[in-house]
């Protein structure tokens, strides 16, 4: 019995951390593609959420950290930049 409740903590356990890997798609460079910037992204963020592998966070959510912290997105592509 005792067995039987360790594995179903731990099966929960698993779920749950699962779940807190989160991942946000902000920007691309797109040069001479017939889809816009913003189709892309969503289409990146709808494939990711597929995966089940992050909990992507959605367009509105983005935009609300976007608003708190307001960067350039036209020139922000780095690691550097896009953590700040």
């Amino acid at each position: 019995m005792k067995k039987l409740s360790l594995i179903s903590f731990l099966l929960f356990l698993t779920f749950v951390l699962k779940a807190t890997d989160r991942l946000a798609v902000i920007n691309f460079d797109i040069v001479g593609k017939a889809l816009t910037k913003q189709q892309f992204i969503s289409i990146t963020r709808t494939e990711i959420a597929k995966l089940d592998t992050f909990q992507v966070l959605d367009k509105y959510t983005v935009q609300e950290v976007l608003d708190e912290n307001p960067i350039n997105l036209d020139k922000c592509y780095g690691v550097k930049c896009l953590t700040n």
